[in-house]
């Protein structure tokens, strides 16, 4: 009795390969976030030199593909991530396959923020005033004023957020000393929500009161309401968990700059 083992192979490989004798290994190492790669793709039954062209998919931001096969640079985006690949041997014949790569990361050398341009962080971060012994800073904390304050656009800020590696130093300072944005995050990709803050004393100034009518939007919107004071608004991405940007609704005479703002 004739087996049909062979015919249910050649339909499997059908839609990936030309049936050339030239077969693409699947298996890729995996590689992690922000550390150097560099492998090859495996081709088995090519001869002469091979030609290899990106057909669907798309590789890490990070990491390129040669035309000889290899894949080579440091991820920035971690991830599962499929792409299709063509190669052409020297006797102009050809075969696709679908590679999987993984990029895996350290859960204490990434974080998530936000993401400010070199005039928002001059406007924003600002060194606060000596409390208790201790300078307090307001960097990378944005703090809007309320509505009806009479500045305008300053009732409201549309928040971005983004993924940061964190530097040599161990800290997490939001990109202002050596910490390196990976890539800015799609609004669309997180979870937003805001948490009124409680009454810290270095920021007496803006008011004791919790800001319990802040609000921001599924797209990072945020919008003051008539109560001042901390809050934090909280980002959740189904890869890289939770992260947090702090927040300061203040009065309209509010200014956290001793020299001034």
């Amino acid at each position: 009795m004739p087996t049909r083992t062979p015919a249910l192979i050649l339909v499997l490989l059908a839609p990936l390969c030309s049936c050339s004798g030239i077969r693409i290994s699947e298996a890729l190492p995996n590689a992690e976030l922000m550390e150097a790669y560099d492998t090859s793709i495996g081709v088995m039954g090519a001869v002469g030199a091979v030609q290899v062209d990106l057909l669907d998919g798309t590789l890490p931001d990070g990491l390129a593909l040669e035309s000889d096969g290899r894949i080579h640079g440091e991820p920035l985006g971690a991830g599962h991530y499929e792409f299709t690949v063509r190669v052409v041997d020297g006797q102009q014949r050809w075969a696709a396959g679908t590679l999987s790569l993984q990029v895996s990361y350290g859960n204490e050398e990434v974080y998530l923020g936000p993401v400010m341009d070199e005039g928002e962080m001059n406007r924003l971060c600002l060194e606060g005033t000596e409390f208790g012994g201790e300078i307090y800073h307001l960097m990378c904390q944005p703090w809007i004023r309320i509505a009806g304050a009479g500045v305008p656009d300053q009732s409201e800020r549309q928040l971005t957020a983004g993924l940061f590696w964190v530097g040599p130093d161990g800290f997490a300072d939001g990109g202002w000393f050596d910490d390196i944005l990976l890539r800015e995050l799609p609004a669309s990709e997180l979870v937003w929500s805001f948490e009124p803050g409680s009454y810290l004393p270095e920021f007496e100034q803006a008011g004791p009161n919790s800001p319990i009518h802040t609000t921001v939007s599924d797209e990072g919107l945020l919008v003051a309401g008539e109560e001042t004071g901390p809050g934090v608004v909280v980002l959740e991405h189904p890869t890289y968990g939770l992260g947090s940007i702090d927040i300061l609704v203040v009065p309209p005479d509010f200014c956290p700059a001793p020299e001034g703002c």
